[in-house]
């Protein structure tokens, strides 16, 4: 149950990069401006990997992980509703701080979950699902796009998804609470 929400950030990431050209033209952003704009992706990411361990080792993957495609819902959801020059660099911000929140739940959420002994198997089964969603990604959002939905649709869609996969891996970690 807390797969989807793992597998939605770099899902929706590699979803919406992948089309950044349609993104650009729905928002009428220069290719270069979006571009010079991933400054904010690597500089919140880089941030936020410093930030999330100490959050982690503090509070628990289990606590974090329900919340932790908030920050990404909220750059959809602007994305979706919001227009101007100014909500490039606003939108990478909050992707990238989601995206490096993801990764280091990543590599500790399955031993708190299901202890050490089969930790190689589980991660193996989750990275393959992870590789599954990234190439999957593109292909779903562009038969959107195919489809005319405009890619203020398609990003509101996937806020819907990530918000559904939080709400999943909230009730599986209360369902599973206590069990190794």
């Amino acid at each position: 149950m807390v797969l989807p929400a793992l597998m939605g950030a770099p899902f929706i990431i590699t979803a919406v990069f992948f089309h950044q050209v349609p993104l650009a033209e729905s928002k009428d952003w220069t290719l270069a401006w979006l571009a010079s704009s991933f400054v904010a992706f690597a500089a919140t990411h880089l941030l936020s990997l410093f930030v999330a361990g100490p959050l982690v080792d503090r509070f628990g993957s289990r606590r974090l992980l329900p919340w932790h495609l908030a920050p990404l819902i909220l750059a959809l959801l602007a994305l979706s509703l919001l227009d101007g020059i100014w909500l490039a660099p606003v939108y990478l911000a909050l992707a990238g701080l989601g995206m490096g929140i993801a990764n280091t739940l990543m590599g500790v959420i399955w031993a708190e979950l299901y202890g050490t002994t089969h930790l190689g198997a589980i991660r193996a089964v989750a990275q393959s699902a992870m590789i599954f969603a990234t190439a999957a990604a593109p292909v779903a959002a562009g038969a959107l796009l195919d489809l005319a939905w405009s890619m203020e649709h398609v990003v509101l869609l996937l806020a819907a998804y990530a918000a559904a996969a939080s709400m999943l891996a909230r009730h599986g970690l209360r369902t599973h609470s206590g069990r190794h």
